[in-house]
């Protein structure tokens, strides 16, 4: 029997995806994770992770929140690294912080993220359904939604409208904007899901940015 949070994630999900005129079947970012590449480039790019984690660590923390934690992050915790150096100014948390780092509210990880509809909207830091993967300093965040029709895609969190906004995929280009407000809109779009970045790609243009940076010097 499906649970109450559940059953709110998949009715949230057909609504999403009917409004977006896509499949009610929720298909997500990405499911696959190249474990030797992203390890070959952190090695090259000389960044320090820490140690792996346990899957009996992670199947605590999943059972207690009464999730799953999307399976490109998962992976990467469990083959590459616990956190460490990562995209975020200030590096990734390993899970035990980015679970603690969740702050109190009337939402929970389990409780599928809504993201904000347009420029105009708000979405706060504590969105159902927003994981905590590092800062960038003072109220800058990145999150990965770990439910919802969202589910496996990497936001970052502003203090302005509207709150959190999707992660570009870098090696792809959006359709021309103007103002920042224009941009999140392009960005918010149903029609631009694609430019949306799951985990292992989030990480790994960041780490393509390392080696390009140390290949300059």
């Amino acid at each position: 029997m499906q649970s109450a949070s559940q059953v709110a994630d998949a009715t949230l999900c057909a609504k999403v995806m009917t409004h977006c005129g896509m499949s009610t079947r929720p298909v997500p970012v990405s499911d696959a994770i190249d474990v030797n590449l992203l390890k070959e480039k952190v090695r090259a790019a000389g960044c320090k992770l820490k140690a792996p984690a346990n899957v009996a660590s992670i199947l605590e923390l999943e059972r207690k929140h009464e999730l799953e934690l999307p399976a490109e992050y998962r992976a990467f915790l469990l083959e590459v690294g616990n956190g460490g150096a990562g995209p975020p100014a200030y590096g990734l948390y390993d899970i035990d912080t980015a679970f603690a780092e969740r702050r109190k509210g009337i939402y929970t990880l389990a409780d599928p993220f809504e993201p904000p509809l347009s420029g105009h909207d708000y979405v706060d830091l504590t969105a159902p359904g927003m994981l905590l993967l590092g800062t960038h300093g003072c109220a800058y965040y990145d999150g990965l939604v770990v439910s919802g029709p969202e589910r496996g895609q990497v936001w970052t969190f502003i203090e302005e409208h509207p709150g959190w906004i999707p992660i570009r995929d870098e090696s792809r280009v959006p359709p021309e904007h103007g103002d920042h407000e224009d941009a999140y809109d392009v960005l918010l779009s149903c029609e631009n899901r694609q430019l949306r970045v799951c985990f292992s790609r989030y990480f790994e243009q960041w780490l393509d940015w390392q080696l390009s940076r140390s290949s300059n010097q």
